[in-house]
């Protein structure tokens, strides 16, 4: 991990341990998550503070008072990351992000300029060594070195060799390298040079330049020196955050429309919409009619058929083996098929809008009218069903003989004969009652589940409408 990384994610730890907030916003320069504090936003990456698009006129006509950007001149700093790197003689100050991105381009030429000549000696035969450059503007760049000879840096041609104490020791064989070599060597290296060769070593200790500390702690979020950090106080270089931009793309985007769509009951599928379009990382969904369609694009897959929820999805790449489902599950499945199967054409063109709240109307009067014509279908079979009962029981039912003094008195005609069995016409009555009740429950229970708009009332009349159904296929088959 680069000393840039190291450097943001402490600075990080520390502002959130300060009672900064981490918010879902990006750095506009750095792509970094920013964070708050009140109506403070910054970044920790750049360490700088940025302004919502809502508040630049604020700042923008505000009179802030900042010390002169001439006193940073004065302070040469080292800071790890990418957009300023030390260099001797280069002073920190930037007028403007486009200086401070100049000098991170001409810095990034450089270190690919590094990357290249390190990819052509490693062809040439040469290893690469962990042991990296002790010269500072060479910024860490790793030595190379072929068998056994001495040690290579290619971004300042310096070869070193390893003194008997283990220090690093420039040879400087060529003037070009004493050149580039020439009072850029560290304290350490030096001292080494000193101990090791002659006493005329006259090579001069390098004084590293005071360096500002930008690097916040837990109780000081903002620069120590307010004089030698102007550019970084200063409100008029902060970068603007566009808000609006960030609240459409996570309105159009299409984890948000699959959420939606499955709100109002649509089924996630497990393979991508073919379209060219959609590049193939878009989930198909499968909306109230049964058909499949792709949120981002719009426009069904006519390649692929639509399929139901207890059947495998047929596409013409490879499938995903279906999980075992219990006897339970598969009864809920072909109840939830049979539910979302559209009545006529008319329904069908009716699904096909695109407005939630039309799908969610239509989608009420599609399970009303379906447990409506349950309703109709269930009297009718109970109606049916009791005459054929009645018609079986009177031909199954004992005659009844008249006694020698009914037939003596002539009362024959008089004798009433049970129609329902020996048990007599009371338990038939009972039953008659109770098969009346429910279907006024079965009617009222129809009724509620037309008029309900909350989908956990539906679902609970519609569990009640088929309790009723059971009971009262129950007293149908009771033998009065």
């Amino acid at each position: 991990m680069s000393a840039k990384n190291n450097e943001s994610i402490k600075r990080t730890g520390d502002m959130l341990l300060s009672g900064w907030k981490l918010l879902n916003s990006a750095c506009p320069i750095c792509n970094t998550a920013l964070l708050s504090k009140g109506e403070l936003l910054r970044c920790p990456t750049c360490d700088l503070a940025v302004v919502k698009e809502s508040d630049q006129q604020k700042y923008t006509n505000e009179q802030t008072n900042v010390p002169n950007p001439s006193k940073i001149a004065e302070a040469k700093f080292e800071i790890e990351d990418d957009y300023y790197q030390y260099a001797t003689g280069v002073p920190a100050k930037f007028e403007s992000l486009n200086e401070a991105k100049k000098l991170y381009d001409q810095q990034n030429k450089k270190m690919n300029q590094v990357s290249d000549k390190l990819g052509a000696k490693m062809l040439a035969g040469f290893s690469m060594l962990s042991t990296v450059c002790p010269n500072e503007e060479c910024r860490g760049t790793p030595l190379c070195r072929q068998g056994s000879g001495p040690m290579v840096c290619v971004c300042c041609d310096s070869e070193f060799k390893v003194s008997s104490l283990g220090d690093l020791i420039p040879t400087l064989k060529t003037a070009s390298a004493s050149e580039a070599f020439n009072g850029k060597v560290t304290a350490a290296s030096v001292q080494s040079v000193s101990a090791v060769s002659a006493p005329a070593a006259t090579t001069p200790s390098f004084s590293a330049p005071a360096r500002v500390n930008l690097v916040a702690t837990a109780d000081e979020i903002l620069p120590a020196s307010e004089a030698d950090n102007a550019f970084f106080l200063n409100m008029q270089n902060a970068p603007i955050l566009d808000l609006s931009s960030f609240a459409r793309e996570s309105e159009n985007d299409c984890s948000s429309k699959i959420a939606r769509k499955l709100m109002l009951g649509w089924a996630l599928l497990d393979k991508c919409c073919a379209q060219k379009g959609c590049k193939g990382e878009v989930p198909l969904m499968r909306d109230l009619q049964g058909m499949e369609r792709c949120v981002q694009c719009g426009f069904p897959d006519a390649a692929v058929p639509a399929t139901t929820v207890g059947q495998a999805a047929t596409t013409s790449g490879p499938s995903h083996q279906r999980p075992v489902l219990s006897s339970a599950a598969r009864n809920r499945n072909q109840t939830r098929d049979s539910e979302s199967e559209p009545e006529n054409e008319s329904e069908s063109e009716a699904y096909d809008s695109e407005s939630e709240e039309a799908d969610m109307a239509l989608f009420h009067q599609f399970r009303a009218r379906q447990a409506a014509t349950a309703a109709t279908a269930a009297s009718a079979a109970v109606k049916q069903n009791t005459q054929v009962k009645n018609k079986r029981e009177m031909h199954s039912a004992p005659v009844q003989k008249p006694s020698m003094a009914q037939l003596g008195t002539g009362q024959t005609p008089g004798v009433k004969l049970p129609c329902f069995g020996s048990m007599g016409g009371d338990m038939e009555s009972e039953v008659n009652d109770a098969v009346r009740v429910v279907k006024q429950k079965l009617s009222e229970s129809a009724l509620g589940l037309a008029s309900a708009q909350n989908l956990d009332t539906q679902i609970k009349y519609a569990e009640l409408i088929g309790k009723l159904a059971t009971a009262l296929k129950a007293l149908q088959q009771v033998d009065c």
